[in-house]
């Protein structure tokens, strides 16, 4: 067993861990806050996603802040033309 444990601590030691957490509500509302907004009209938002943040309901957890549910809750309701992944940052339509 002790062998196995060795080999075990080897591979680990060997590989990068990278680890990611999900921030807090409190951190995600905080991000959600701090959003630039590029464009705005009677029909399209233009926003500049910070990292961190999920475009869209989390599938596992849909309670986490996004920006879908933040811009509906302030618009009447708005679609999503494309999507970002929560650790990317950029222009979001």
């Amino acid at each position: 067993m002790k062998n196995l444990e060795k080999k075990i601590d080897k591979k680990i030691a060997e590989r990068k861990l990278v680890v990611k957490t999900i921030p807090t509500e409190q951190e995600a509302k905080k991000l959600l806050s701090s959003i630039e907004i590029i464009f705005e009209d009677d029909d399209i938002l233009v926003i500049n996603k910070p990292a961190g943040v999920y475009t869209i309901p989390d599938r596992f957890n849909d309670k986490l802040p996004n920006i879908l549910s933040l811009y509906n809750a302030k618009y009447d309701k708005i679609f999503i033309v494309h999507r970002l992944d929560r650790d990317t940052s950029g222009i979001l339509i």
